[in-house]
């Protein structure tokens, strides 16, 4: 039998066993794809990830509602009055009370005691409040003049800003359109005052524009003086004081229901 040991013997076999060649790995793809493929929109993952703050949010554990104050607590923020702090004896001496008087004496004292506190508590609440109003009504009338100078003044402003916006409502004829439309829109809320203008305008432009189709709000009227015409004057009559003799003056022009033409001015012969 032969002496080879167990390790011998283990060493030899491997030894005969055939190396084996390492396959070649095949090169990795690149898992990556290309820009375009595979890749949300902005937009997408934009909304996405507001999506997932706002759940963020609602899932979140809301803190505690504080609990509603103490009467302790309430007493303390109005410093409402308390005599007990001060003397502890205070009902039995203000009450002038049995010093054997029992604890429902003593609670009908307090309560007695908290009736009156509140009374003139509510009596000088009441006090402050109506002088507070008669201040300001004597202030307002004092006032008043300059207050009413300042709320005509931002409201002739506002009349302005509207009338830069749309120079074709600027005429007289059209205020109680205006005024009307104004009215509809009395309980309608508009985000700013360039909104407001533009209903306003919108609305008074509608009813005009039934009687004016070719109204344009936006387009300043034109006026409607000929070319060359010239102004009107009244006529006046020899020897009323329209000459320009000494003392003549404008008021004493006088109209004699002829036509109101420059050209046509003739003085009358005197009587």
């Amino acid at each position: 039998m032969s002496d080879i040991s167990d390790a011998t013997l283990e060493t030899n076999v491997l030894d005969e066993l055939p190396v084996q060649e390492e396959t070649p790995t095949a090169p990795q793809k690149d898992e990556t794809p290309p820009a375009g493929e595979g890749q949300q929109p902005d937009d997408l993952r934009s909304a996405m990830t507001e999506l997932a703050d706002t759940v963020q949010r609602l899932t979140e554990p809301r803190p505690p509602t504080p609990p509603p104050p103490s009467p302790e607590q309430i007493a303390e923020y109005w410093k409402v009055y308390d005599p007990e702090a001060g003397n502890k004896e205070f009902f039995h001496k203000w009450f002038r009370m049995n010093p054997d008087a029992t604890a429902e004496e003593v609670s009908q004292a307090k309560e007695l005691f908290a009736g009156v506190q509140r009374g003139l508590m509510l009596q000088a609440i009441t006090a402050a409040r109506n002088y507070i109003a008669m201040e300001r009504s004597s202030i307002d009338e004092q006032y008043r003049p300059i207050l009413d100078y300042v709320e005509g003044a931002k409201r002739e402003a506002t009349r302005g800003r509207f009338y830069d916006q749309y120079p074709g409502l600027d005429d007289k004829r059209f205020a109680k359109i205006i005024d009307a439309t104004a009215r509809s829109l009395d309980n309608k809320e508009f985000t700013d005052e360039d909104d407001y203008f533009k209903a306003l305008a919108e609305g008074a432009a509608g009813s005009i524009k039934e009687i004016l189709p070719e109204f344009d709000a936006g387009k300043k009227p034109e006026t409607t003086k000929k070319p060359g015409q010239p102004p009107r004057l009244p006529r006046t009559s020899a020897g009323g004081g329209g000459g320009a003799g000494k003392g003549s003056t404008h008021d004493a022009l006088q109209p004699t229901g002829r036509q109101n033409d420059i050209d046509s001015l003739e003085e009358e012969a005197p009587a």
